[in-house]
């Protein structure tokens, strides 16, 4: 306790220690507002919404919306899309096999490395593409959808834009708003 009262009463009567116990005070702060920063920085960078396919769902089911409102007799018309997997990366790698020939029977193996070059962040493999989340199901709720007509009309279109089949595909009719 002696101690502190000691050194509280050298930091009041020294400004060259204030000073310096300042310039430390701001650093410790500095440093501490850079850590969250960069926490920050790669929270955004593994966050979903920052992929290019974020929006995929989003997009086909905004796109779906517009044209199945052109068909006749639909009306109204909400779209959702499910999907079975996110976005799948494919990347390059080397294959070799080596063979040996035994008495009775051959033995081959096969091994496979990706391809890494230097990249920004240090090594990196080699991405030959991405490709879009397949698509898993679409329910379509329109005015319409209590007709078999127009249930026919949006199941072949969202089949045939989607390429999937039509059991993947819902369309049921939308309540009558209450008014």
């Amino acid at each position: 306790m002696k101690g502190l009262k000691a050194f509280l009463e050298k930091i009041r009567t020294d400004r060259k220690m204030l000073i310096m116990l300042a310039l430390g005070a701001v650093g410790v702060l500095l440093i501490a507002v850079s850590e969250f920063s960069a926490d920050k920085t790669e929270e955004n960078a593994a966050d979903p919404q920052t992929t290019p396919f974020y929006n995929y769902e989003d997009d086909i089911e905004k796109k779906l919306d517009e044209i199945i409102s052109q068909i006749n007799g639909v009306g109204r018309v909400k779209v959702m899309v499910t999907l079975k997997s996110g976005e799948e990366n494919k990347y390059a790698y080397n294959e070799s096999y080596q063979s040996k020939n035994g008495e009775n029977s051959e033995d081959r193996q096969s091994e496979n490395e990706y391809v890494v070059i230097d990249g920004e962040r240090g090594d990196e493999c080699v991405l030959l593409s991405t490709e879009f989340p397949r698509i898993q199901g679409v329910m379509v709720v329109c005015d319409g959808g209590g007709s078999s007509a127009v249930k026919n009309d949006i199941t072949n279109a969202v089949s045939s834009l989607l390429d999937i089949s039509a059991n993947s595909i819902s369309v049921l009719e939308m309540k009558k708003s209450e008014e």
